[in-house]
């Protein structure tokens, strides 16, 4: 009995030492020299200089028109999605309005998934047709409270 729980303990301790290492993010100089990385995206800009750039040289102008999609998420939601996807040593992280979600880059596994559930009535940023994407009309930005019925389904 007591090596079974000494076991079990011993593997509590490592998942928890392994989520820690996943969960600790980039470092300050990841983030401050992330205009010279080519394997991460981590901001919605690519870097701290809003580049949208990135060094990779695999995709040229004569095979542009070979690429294919190799992964694709939907989320549980009818939500266009909130920010662009942030990549980070090779994990793929995307967001909607209530949806939080982690894929392996290498093979589209969803690696975890995290529900935000408001406590009352949401309030969205419309343009004034209902169209809930965050952008001003001609009269600027207003909010409205909506419901997520007839909204497009979110895709990655």
């Amino acid at each position: 009995m007591r090596s079974v729980i000494v076991v079990f303990a011993s593997v509590a301790v490592l998942s928890m030492a392994t989520c820690a290492a996943y969960a600790a993010g980039p470092t300050q100089a990841e983030l401050s020299s992330a205009i010279n990385d080519g394997a991460n995206w981590l901001y919605v800009d690519h870097d701290y200089h809003g580049q949208r750039y990135s060094p990779l040289d695999q995709i040229t102008a004569k095979n542009v028109g070979d690429i294919a999609p190799t992964c694709s998420y939907n989320f549980p939601e009818k939500m266009p999605g909130q920010t662009a996807p942030i990549v980070y040593d090779g994990f793929l992280y995307a967001t909607t309005a209530h949806y939080t979600v982690a894929l392996d880059g290498a093979s589209c596994k969803v690696l975890w998934q995290s529900e935000w559930k408001p406590r009352d009535h949401e309030t969205f940023v419309t343009d004034g047709a209902g169209d809930r994407r965050r952008k001003p009309n001609r009269h600027g930005v207003r909010a409205e409270t909506v419901t997520p019925e007839g909204a497009d389904r979110g895709s990655l």
